[in-house]
């Protein structure tokens, strides 16, 4: 690598059309092949030159690294989610954060190398960002809420100025009604909690509607959008924002309300700082108060039915189904009764949780014409196990001990977890296939 290349590309300010890399023959590539000589690979494919050094570092939605670099301060390479985002949503995103960059506001931009910021290397799409020092925002002063109010001011006067084409929009039915969907028609809810889920939600729904309402015509803006400490570096300087991923349209108090903690009174200090702070530079119509409890609901069941998505239904089938079957292990070498019966509850409240799931998924994979006669066969063989079981056990017992049939049964259950996964973990509902 040429010396100083890496420098010279944060130095360069952005071209106002970044663009992205082409690759022949791009499909997208899930994270299972993505192995450490990728990843070095797939940079020093950038013009860089890696030097092996390779740290993974916290990240829920995408892979992120921090990779060293010969003679240069390390990168942070983020491998953006097979799926999730289309190309011209991240280049959205990546052509906010630069904006707000070349206006001197403390966002961390990708690196723009040869007019490109979104890189693709066998299948990936990735982008490369300068290292930031800093640490968790602590907020406990007046002058530290009131700084970083007036740094989301200036980022929010910014995103005030122009719109999103193609990133999303936070409202009411995509985090929540699209959520509370999704939940109860792919079996996440347990039979006995469904009932009070869809009242509870309903509910709640209906409230945050009409609070949107009485809220009235409420600016929405280009903001972070996932604006909490785990988002903000902090140093001698000041508050870092990294991570625009999930940057979109919607209303300014949104990358305000997870900032503040706390009990009732303490939240309200730090929310009039932060306020106070925030209108020196722009101007918040404090009609968008009264949407924090919405907001904070909403993200609740957001990132339920996005748990429940990346989670998958043959995962909760599997990963519930392993353990009740240690579980059922355990209950053969306990010393007392009591253990044992807590045990063998415990595990009766994990075997189950599969059959909602395990019906969904059917009713997913197979095509309409086919379903009756799936479910069928699917009960029939469960009912049948069921019927067989009881001779079965009573004969181990009889013969070998009292613990065989658990210690028996436990390893065939794990042996079809295990058989299951392999068969059907690339094998996914319409659900749960990524958008875009």
């Amino acid at each position: 690598m040429q010396a100083g290349i890496l420098s010279r590309h944060l130095r360069a300010a952005p071209e106002p059309g970044i663009a992205m890399s082409t690759e022949k023959d791009y499909t997208p590539t899930d994270y299972s092949e993505l192995s450490p000589d990728t990843l070095l690979n797939a940079i020093d494919s950038c013009g860089l030159q890696t030097d092996g050094r390779l740290l993974a570092l916290n990240s829920y939605e995408n892979r992120v690294y921090q990779a060293g670099i010969e003679s240069e301060a390390p990168v942070i390479a983020k491998f953006y989610r097979p799926g999730r985002w289309t190309d011209a949503a991240i280049l959205e995103e990546h052509a906010f954060a630069l904006e707000l960059a070349n206006q001197e506001l403390p966002v961390i931009a990708p690196i723009v190398i040869d007019g490109i910021t979104l890189q693709r290397y066998q299948g990936y799409r990735f982008a490369m960002y300068p290292r930031q020092g800093g640490y968790w925002p602590e907020l406990d002063t007046r002058q530290a809420r009131q700084w970083i109010g007036r740094v989301i001011a200036r980022m929010h006067a910014l995103g005030a100025a122009s719109r999103f084409r193609h990133r999303p929009e936070l409202d009411i039915d995509s985090h929540g009604h699209q959520s509370r969907r999704f939940l109860l028609e792919q079996g996440f809810i347990p039979a006995h909690l469904d009932a009070a889920y869809r009242s509870l939600s309903e509910d709640l729904l209906s409230q945050i509607t009409s609070i949107f309402a009485e809220a009235g015509n409420i600016c929405r803006i280009r903001i972070h959008a996932d604006c909490h400490p785990g988002n903000i570096l902090w140093t001698e300087q000041g508050p870092h924002f990294v991570d625009l991923d999930d940057c979109r349209t919607g209303p300014a108090i949104q990358d305000i309300w997870m900032l503040i903690s706390g009990e009732r009174h303490e939240m309200q200090v730090q929310l009039a700082d932060i306020v106070e702070g925030y209108q020196q530079f722009h101007d918040l119509d404090l009609r968008e108060l009264r949407l924090i409890e919405p907001l904070r609901t909403l993200r609740i069941m957001h990132y339920a039915a996005w748990l429940a998505r990346r989670i998958g239904l043959v995962n909760t089938m599997v990963f519930t189904h392993i353990p009740s079957s240690l579980l059922l292990v355990a209950v053969a070498y306990v010393p007392s009764f009591g253990l044992a019966a807590a045990l063998f509850l415990v595990r009766e409240c994990l075997v189950e949780m599969d059959v909602p799931t395990r019906q969904s998924y059917v009713m997913a994979v197979v095509a309409p014409g086919e379903r009756t006669v799936a479910s069928g066969v699917t009960n029939l063989v469960r009912l049948g196990a069921w019927a067989v079981g009881p001779i079965a056990a009573g004969w181990l017992m009889e013969h070998l001990s009292l613990a065989a049939p658990l210690i028996l049964g436990a390893a065939i259950k794990i042996v079809y977890d295990v058989l299951l996964f392999l068969a059907f973990r690339r094998l996914r509902p319409p659900e749960e296939m990524p958008a875009g």
